[in-house]
């Protein structure tokens, strides 16, 4: 069985989610129509969707390979393109590679964090190629790795796609254009292992390669013990979403958001936390408030997704200004820690920690859906649920053939 905290914006293509299964719906996203670009060439429009995670380790699963084993299955099973991880610990670049391989990612960076001691390492995989913009790890506690891929590595070629459709792949709900690109951008991490005439047919194709065509990611994995420094970190991270114009950030924020404050409320989650030290400087402010200022300083340039796809499906409420809008439209609160294997003693009650958040021009895709993933496969995978955002873009290629 299976839960989610949102509901999809396109209930008519997708659903996110249900309570029969742990896997997301895909829509039929395969869709394409033509017309004549400027030049006269003939400019083909495919709609391509696209599925993001994020994953908490939870310690690297170290000894513990079944666990491993059962992430790899639950990605493969949910047909993602990008996963961004935290807490690779015991693990290095070879490792991330050959494990991404097995769940059909030929692409993956690895990233070790500066933080001494045990190293709480993160890293990402992916269908298509990456580039490294920078590894963060100055003033952070563990860091935050800033990628990016080019949108139209997720177009391949037309005829080249449709030789896949009766093709077996190792993840059989996955749409039959999601092939591999045969060569990545200079800076691209990953093995390129796909034919020579998948790379003809992609220069041949002319693909419309602009700034606008790329999507910034951002792995994070904010300070653990210190809601001060976690200012100081966010405020980092809001600074290059504000640079940037389509950039997701994701992963484990280990922050309260202001958006769940009536959740909070209604449980008397202050006095919970009050209770402890460790759990008051990770969560509280000096007056024993919960400290909802990292949060905020995000929410300033990225929109949560969790909220905003609850939000598109109550299109009556648009107009309204958004205080308005989340005062009157609440998803159902679904927290993101803990599991049923938690261990974390700062994980001492039904929290949301796990964002996938994002600017104003995401939104030129359509977001499908945004959802924490409650079911009995995701209980055991890690001390956090994990977080899955399905989203569409209009890809345009220029067939410049005779």
């Amino acid at each position: 069985s299976s839960s989610s905290s949102s509901s999809s914006s396109s209930s008519s293509s997708s659903s996110s989610s249900s309570s029969s299964s742990s896997t997301v719906n895909l829509p039929i996203d395969d869709l394409e129509h033509a017309e004549p670009s400027k030049n006269g060439d003939q400019s083909v429009h495919r709609i391509k969707t696209f599925r993001l995670a994020s994953i908490n380790m939870m310690d690297g699963c170290e000894g513990d390979l079944a666990r491993l084993e059962r992430i790899r299955f639950w990605i493969q099973a949910q047909a993602l393109d990008v996963v961004g991880f935290q807490e690779l610990n015991g693990w290095d670049q070879d490792r991330l590679t050959s494990w991404a391989g097995k769940w059909g990612h030929p692409y993956s960076k690895f990233m070790s964090c500066k933080h001494t001691g045990l190293h709480y390492d993160m890293g990402i995989s992916a269908t298509v190629p990456i580039e490294v913009v920078e590894e963060l790890v100055e003033g952070f506690w563990h860091g935050a790795l800033h990628v990016k891929i080019n949108l139209h590595h997720f177009q391949d070629d037309l005829a080249e796609a449709d030789k896949q459709t009766t093709s077996t792949s190792a993840t059989p709900s996955k749409l039959s254009d999601d092939v591999i690109s045969a060569s990545g951008p200079s800076g691209s991490y990953g093995s390129s292992g796909s034919s020579a005439s998948a790379s003809a047919t992609h220069q041949a194709q002319k693909p419309l390669v602009t700034d606008e065509e790329y999507l910034h990611l951002i792995v994070v994995h904010l300070h653990p013990h210190s809601a001060a420094q976690r200012r100081i970190e966010a405020t980092k991270i809001a600074q290059i979403a504000a640079a940037h114009d389509k950039l997701i950030a994701l992963g484990d924020f280990n922050t309260l958001s202001p958006l769940d404050d009536y959740h909070y409320k209604s449980v008397n989650l202050t006095r919970a936390l009050q209770k402890k030290p460790a759990l008051r400087a990770k969560f509280l402010q000096e007056d024993l408030t919960i400290d909802y200022t990292p949060m905020m300083t995000l929410l300033h340039v990225l929109n949560d997704l969790d909220y905003f796809d609850y939000l598109q499906s109550h299109r009556s409420m648009q107009n309204a200004p958004m205080s308005e809008m989340f005062r009157e439209a609440r998803p159902p609160f679904l927290p993101s820690v803990p599991t049923p294997i938690n261990f974390d003693a700062s994980h001492a009650a039904p929290m949301r920690l796990d964002y996938v958040m994002a600017t104003e021009t995401v939104f030129e895709y359509e977001v499908l859906s945004c959802t924490i993933i409650h079911s009995e496969e995701t209980h055991t995978l890690s001390d956090h649920y994990p977080i899955v955002a399905v989203l569409r873009a209009n890809l345009s290629v220029v067939d410049a053939s005779p």
